[in-house]
């Protein structure tokens, strides 16, 4: 694109990080991430989170989770929801729990909201 003078916006960047995260290519994820932290980081590094989750690199989404903590970024509702839901569903409860419990802490939602995904992702473990 920007060989021919089209500068990629917010939803370009998004979009290529999240698809490369999803398949698997989270260094290549993690240069466009870089390109465009300068512009919009909680976003972008929402998407790569995003798109690990569903990857299931889940030790690579909680590398990156604690480097958004460690910038002071704080997750929307959703974002906080499917981490913890995919850490759940891959047996890692105790950091789903640590997941949790820092978004109560920085009142980044309604704790309903995560209470009641946090339960029902547990429940999915029963099964």
């Amino acid at each position: 694109m920007k060989d021919d003078d089209v500068e990629p916006d917010l939803v370009t960047y998004n979009t290529l990080i999240f698809a490369l995260a999803r398949a698997g290519m989270v260094a290549k994820a993690r240069t466009y991430l870089d390109a465009m932290a300068a512009t919009a980081p909680r976003a972008t590094s929402r998407t790569l989170l995003m798109g690990l989750c569903k990857n299931k690199k889940l030790d690579k989404a909680m590398d990156v989770y604690k480097s958004m903590i460690a910038a002071g970024m704080k997750l929307e509702a959703p974002t906080y929801a499917t981490f913890v839901r995919a850490l759940c569903r891959a047996g890692r409860v105790p950091d789903a729990y640590e997941v949790f419990d820092y978004g109560i802490e920085s009142k980044s939602f309604a704790e309903v909201t995560l209470y009641a995904e946090l339960k029902n992702s547990l429940k999915w473990l029963r099964r």
